[in-house]
């Protein structure tokens, strides 16, 4: 009788510090996004005290945005396709066939 006790309270204590640890992460996960968003918002600082006037800090933001939102090169059937002009028109053709009406049914293998 005695093991059975001491088995439920060994139970309960497990429960309840896997809860207390549960506790634990969540704040933790609280307090970094907390701290992210105060750098967010410190960012923004700095980019509405400098970033309107027409500085080299403002041109060099726009010129690291500009190399990051910029794509290079896509693949398509295998084939490295570069230059902005080819680009684009392999998404056309892309989407076009893509969302055009037919009867046929697109399936994806690596959605299944």
């Amino acid at each position: 009788m005695d093991n059975i006790c001491k088995e439920k309270e060994s139970k309960e204590e497990s429960k309840q510090d896997y809860l207390q640890e549960k506790e634990i992460f969540l704040e933790i996960y609280k307090q970094n996004r907390k701290e992210e968003e105060e750098s967010r918002l410190k960012s923004r600082c700095l980019w509405l005290k400098s970033g309107d006037k027409n500085t080299t800090f403002f041109h060099n933001t726009m010129k690291i945005r500009r190399s990051r939102n910029q794509i290079e090169q896509i693949q398509v059937d295998g084939q490295e396709i570069k230059g902005s002009k080819e680009i684009k028109n392999a998404a056309h053709k892309h989407f076009k066939e893509l969302l055009s009406t037919s009867d046929q049914q697109v399936v994806n293998e690596e959605i299944l």
